[in-house]
């Protein structure tokens, strides 16, 4: 989703990963030679808040408080946005999800076949797909990811037909 937004916006994206930093400073340099109008993602940020409260590990030296303050200090670039991604955004501290700091939550849940179909049809490239789905109920969500869809896409490059059948597959156990 995050490539997609840059492309549509034509902005940069940088990927910072909190665990490979050794220190504040790290965060801090990293996030001041962040281009302005760009887009800035953490990937599972929960990995990185769970830990100070020692329910999960994580190798980062860098402190809860100098990510807050980078988020909103002198360091942020200009007009950037910033994406964040959990599995757990229960397990998110206050403190990162106040108003100010995320404007805008957008949960995604499992897809339905609809939202399946119309994947296939840009992935393949043809309206063909729609055959395949002839009897399917549309509005049925599944219980099957739309990462685990695009996998299933990527290993049946050449066969839509065999791609559906591998998620409805999938979907059914």
């Amino acid at each position: 989703i995050s490539l997609a937004i840059a492309k549509y916006l034509n902005r940069s994206i940088y990927y910072l990963n909190l665990g490979d930093l050794e220190d504040d400073g790290d965060l801090t340099y990293l996030i001041s030679e962040i281009k302005d109008n760009s887009i800035l993602v953490f990937e599972d940020i929960d990995t990185f808040t769970t830990s100070r409260f020692g329910d999960n590990p994580d190798k980062t030296t860098v402190n809860f408080t100098t990510l807050l303050q980078n988020l909103g200090g002198v360091f942020e670039p200009a007009d950037c946005i910033i994406i964040m991604t959990t599995n757990h955004f229960e397990a998110l501290d206050s403190a990162l999800v106040r108003s100010g700091r995320i404007d805008k939550v957008i949960k995604f849940g499992y897809p339905t076949w609809e939202n399946v179909l119309d994947f296939m049809r840009a992935f393949y490239k043809t309206k063909e797909v729609t055959k395949t789905f002839t009897g399917v109920k549309l509005h049925e969500t599944l219980h099957v990811s739309m990462a685990d869809v695009q996998n299933v896409c990527l290993q049946n490059a050449t066969d839509s037909s065999k791609a559906f059948f591998e998620i409805r597959k999938i979907n059914n156990k």
